[in-house]
Order: structure tokens, then sequence, then C-alpha cells
């Protein structure tokens, strides 16, 4: 790392170089098209509006579609909120596409 050295009055500094700015990698936004892929489903299903939705969570629809499209990362605490207003378990929105849900796994009696 290259250090410079800063002068402030009869001070002196050692400024240390800024980190470079952080840029998630391809997985990250794979979860975020998973993500609000479940957001859309699960609003369809909870027969919810974009601009509906949007205002129980307080975001603009425009800012809805973007997480539903995955162009934009949800907040934990939007997403927090959806939930709760969806009336779906968090793990919903994360399971693998194709593993059923524990609704859908036939009971073996085991």
């Amino acid at each position: 790392m290259d250090y410079s050295l800063a002068v402030a009055g009869p001070h002196l500094f050692l400024r240390a170089p800024k980190p470079p700015p952080y840029t998630p990698g391809p997985g990250a936004r794979r979860v975020a098209v998973e993500l609000g892929s479940r957001l859309r489903q699960a609003r369809v299903m909870a027969g919810m509006t974009r601009q509906s939705l949007a205002s129980a969570i307080g975001v603009s629809a425009a800012t809805l579609r973007r997480y539903e499209t995955g162009a934009r990362r949800m907040p934990p605490a939007r997403l927090a909120a959806a939930v709760v207003l969806l009336g779906l378990p968090l793990s919903w929105f994360f399971r693998e596409p194709d593993a059923p849900s524990e609704e859908e796994t036939p009971d073996n009696g085991s």
C-alpha cells in the first residue's frame, strides 16, 4: 500500500490509501434476481399490486420493480417488512428453485 504524508499546520499525518469500492460478484447478482423473482411471485399470490406493496414497505413502485427484477438489491429491513406483509416464512424466499417446501414433502412416517 502506498501511504502519503499530509501536513496541516505544524502537524504531519500519515494518510492510508482508500480501499477500492465494493463491487458485488456474480453470485450476489444471481441471489438478487432469484430473491426478486420470489418477491414478485409472493406479491402476486397475495393478490397485491406493485403499488400497494411498495407503499406498505415504504418505497416507490419503481424501486419495488427494481427489487423484483434484481436490478437493485433489497435491503434487509425492507425484505423483513415484505415478509411480514406477505405472510410467508423468510426461508420461502431463499429455498432452491427445484427443492420442495416442507409442506410439499411427503411424510414417509419415519
